[in-house]
This record gives C-alpha cells, sequence and structure tokens, in this order.
C-alpha cells in the first residue's frame, strides 16, 4: 500500500489493460561467471522481487552441494511478507548451508538488526530470523560478517574468491544498496557478462 505501482493498480477496472515487464535483477558482486562452483552466495531483495529469487534459490543449493547461501528479504511489515512457508521449508531442507533473514522497516515488536549477528537471532523456522531495520551500510555489515570473512575491524573484504552478490528491487532501492555495499569497501565496475543490466562489484 502506497507504493506507485500499487496505487496504479488499485485504480484498474476489469477489463482494462497492464503491462508488467519482467523483474530487473543485478549482481553486485559477480566473481565467477560459472555459477556451479559459486561457494557463496548473498542475496538482497525487496519487497515482490522474492517471487523470481526463491526458485532460483532452490535450484542453486541443489544442483551444488557446496554453496552456502544468504537472502536478506526486505519488507515493511510482515502483511507484506509472501512466500513465509516457503522461505521455511527451503531453511529445513538445506538446514546449514541457507539463511534467511527477514527485514522489516515498520514493524513494532522486533529487535533491531544491529543487536545481534544473525546466528545468535530469534528464529520463525530453522534458521530464518526475524529484524526490525532497513538495507543500510550497518545491517549489510552485520548480516554478510558471517558470509564474507573480514579483513579486519574496518571494513569486509572478500578473501574467498568464488562469491557473488545480487541485489532484487526497484532502481532506487538497487542504487542505494550499491552505495551501501561500496561504504563496506567494495569498488564498482560496469560488465555484461549475461545481461546490460548486470552491475559487477570487485575489489
Amino acid at each position: 500500500p502506497g507504493g506507485n505501482v500499487s496505487a496504479h493498480l488499485a485504480q484498474l477496472k476489469t477489463g482494462d489493460t497492464a503491462y508488467i515487464s519482467k523483474t530487473r535483477t543485478r549482481a553486485l558482486l559477480y566473481l565467477n561467471d560459472d555459477a556451479s562452483v559459486l561457494q557463496r552466495y548473498a542475496w538482497i531483495v525487496f519487497g515482490v522481487g522474492i517471487a523470481d529469487v526463491l526458485h532460483t534459490c532452490r535450484m542453486m543449493l541443489e544442483h551444488n552441494p557446496h554453496c552456502r547461501l544468504v537472502l536478506v528479504y526486505a519488507n515493511r511489515t510482515r502483511d507484506d511478507l509472501v512466500f513465509a512457508e516457503q522461505l521455511q521449508q527451503m531453511a529445513r531442507d538445506f538446514d546449514g548451508r541457507f539463511r534467511v533473514v527477514l527485514l522489516f522497516s515498520r514493524e513494532e515488536g522486533l529487535r533491531p538488526m544491529m543487536e545481534s549477528a544473525p546466528e545468535d537471532g530469534e528464529h520463525t523456522g530453522d534458521l530464518v530470523m526475524s529484524r526490525a531495520g532497513r538495507v543500510s551500510a550497518d545491517t549489510l555489515r552485520t548480516v554478510l560478517h558471517s558470509w564474507l570473512p573480514a579483513a579486519d575491524d574496518q571494513s569486509l573484504a572478500l578473501n574467498e574468491p568464488n562469491a557473488r552478490v545480487e541485489v532484487v528491487g526497484s532502481k532506487q532501492m538497487i542504487r542505494e544498496t550499491y552505495a551501501a555495499l561500496a561504504t563496506l569497501g567494495f569498488s564498482r565496475r560496469i560488465v555484461a557478462p549475461k545481461s546490460p543490466l548486470q552491475a559487477m562489484f570487485a575489489r
């Protein structure tokens, strides 16, 4: 509610025609073109973007037994959350390799993201954690700290070659996530390994 798209859709009447484009997925960190050898993978997903990502996550985990994946799924409130049962089932199916952080920007009664690392938090299912907060440099540092080894106390550094981070959301959300990752020590270079929509981060 209150979004640009939802406000427009609410005005549509029976018989109206709407054009829906596909989700734009952008790679933030892409250090290996062969997804079968990627061992560390992180998705940062906003709202309904999860629809495209969920199946991809399952396929990656099923086809690569060495893959460890963390999903940061950001919404305003719990009412905006979709595929909650599927996420919990995946966490059970891939216990130890699939972690989900549900991040709510307008939900009351949740502990802030910065109070503890994911492995210390309350879980709604195996390795599924709910926290209050927004996607920012601080929250990403907390979530990714256990996913990407830290070179020092000041910044995150990628010490593993087979890793990738992707973000799915609106253009503004993607830009803000780029900026947040940049403050963690990543530099941006634009390339197009498969699609002109993919933007890559590298050390």
